[in-house]
């Protein structure tokens, strides 16, 4: 509106600082500038961050406006640019006018999937700044970039957890005892992601471990999160805990979570000593530890017999209709219930198209894949779509454009977790399980990803 345009034009010559700021960012949104006319609004924006570098209201400050004005108008190289420039010392000598340049970083990686890969040696090169070091490890992508930095800072007060952190969530080891210890003084959901990293990457289990015991001894009635989340990370090597466990389970009796039963039943055989208070306990999860720790499948029989065949929602099921198909097959009534919960939208449908597919085989590929495409980027059930259509291989072809067309984006992908630093590591790590799949999928000759993808770190 043009009345709307004049009094815009009217704020910013406004004698407050603050007003004439949000009134050049709120001009520079509106995307009507061209050439030389929007250079003066971003001039003007740098000229009063220059002068004072106040929160402009609501939280937000200059800085994170005026990166929230470019990354709405996808002016990703105009973000670069002055990233570099605010965050440069001969250029920018203020600390604050280089933290606001690192809030504009924090705003393009969020943005941006190349962002991390431009803007990390920038980060990087301003040792002085706990912010610049926070951003990298935010992101997954920077602080692979950045392992080294992260590693130097890894004895600092202050800064020691966050580098352990981020380095533990991308399998450094460097990171691991420090990450041992942080487990007895804090708990953040991060660490879990650290030590399932870790674990991946072949660490040594033995002193998370020992920590996690020692946790749950302290609280058996109540344990604590982190515990159990290490405990799962490392799977099989966790059997050392297996009496903290027992312990566990008797003091909670039927309020036992069902994390509890699945750590021991990714334990495996070795958690046996298990086994006869698990054949007691009327949780439906107990069932699944017994199969997974005996292999006896009759375990499984029993439990589906006692299920209808038309059962659309079972929480279990699935799993133990899965386990079934890997080893020995499902018998024909057995069949039936898995399609009848294959047709369920959601969970049930993503969690029983291995075993489907596994079964059925190729005659079921087309239906398969049509239901696994509803699910592809989608934060919780894409991975596992994404790992069933890549054993699936060049029978899942038809999804392949669907995936380069993700692969291929710019922007995040957009994912509505609650926090943004969660989404963009949603984002990388959907991006990183996408090429994965795309891999398999394709084939041996066809095993590079789109050029674009080549360019996300």
């Amino acid at each position: 509106m043009p009345q709307h345009r004049s009094l815009l034009e009217s704020l910013r010559s406004d004698p407050a600082l603050a007003v004439r700021l949000l009134a050049n960012v709120a001009v520079l949104s509106r995307g009507e500038g061209k050439g030389a006319e929007e250079a003066a609004w971003n001039a003007a924006i740098r000229a009063d961050l220059e002068a004072d570098v106040p929160g402009a209201g609501r939280g937000r400050t200059g800085g994170e406006r005026w990166a929230l004005a470019l990354t709405r108008l996808d002016r990703e190289e105009d973000c670069y640019a002055w990233v570099h420039r605010l965050t440069d010392p001969a250029e920018s000598p203020r600390v604050q006018v280089r933290l606001e340049g690192v809030r504009m970083a924090v705003e393009a990686m969020r943005t941006w999937r190349a962002a991390p890969g431009r803007l990390t040696p920038v980060l990087t090169g301003l040792r002085e700044e706990g912010a610049a070091l926070r951003a990298v490890a935010a992101s997954l992508t920077a602080s692979r970039l950045a392992v080294e930095a992260l590693a130097e800072r890894l004895d600092d007060p202050e800064l020691g957890p966050v580098a352990a952190t981020a380095l533990g969530c991308v399998g450094d080891h460097r990171a691991f005892p420090y990450l041992v210890r942080s487990m007895l003084v804090r708990d953040e959901p991060r660490l879990g992601e650290a030590f399932r990293a870790l674990a991946r990457a072949g660490a040594d289990p033995r002193a998370p471990v020992a920590a996690a015991r020692e946790l749950l001894a302290a609280r058996p009635d109540s344990p604590p999160g982190l515990a159990m989340r290490v405990l799962a990370a490392f799977g099989p090597a966790a059997a050392p805990a297996v009496p903290e466990l027992i312990a566990t389970v008797r003091a909670a009796g039927n309020d036992t979570p069902a994390s509890t039963f699945r750590i021991l039943g990714r334990i495996g055989p070795a958690a046996a000593d298990a086994v006869p208070l698990l054949r007691q306990h009327p949780s439906p999860h107990a069932v699944l530890a017994l199969l997974r720790i005996t292999s006896d499948r009759t375990v499984a029989d029993r439990y589906l017999a006692g299920r209808p065949e038309d059962r659309r929602r079972d929480r279990l099921a699935p799993a133990l209709l899965t386990w079934i198909s890997e080893n020995g097959g499902l018998t024909v009534r057995q069949h039936r219930q898995l399609r009848n919960l294959f047709r369920t939208p959601g969970f049930g449908q993503v969690d029983t198209a291995g075993a489907l597919w596994r079964h059925e085989g190729p005659a079921a590929a087309a239906e398969v894949v049509e239901a696994l495409s509803e699910y592809l980027f989608d934060d919780l059930l894409g991975p596992r779509a994404l790992r069933v259509l890549g054993a699936m291989g060049v029978h899942a072809r038809p999804v392949l454009d669907r995936l380069d067309g993700f692969i291929g984006r710019r922007r995040r992908g957009g994912f509505h977790i609650g926090d943004y630093d969660a989404e963009m590591r949603a984002d990388e790590m959907m991006l990183a399980a996408t090429i994965a799949a795309r891999n398999q999928i394709a084939g041996p000759g066809e095993q590079s990803p789109p050029p674009t993808a080549l360019n996300q770190g």
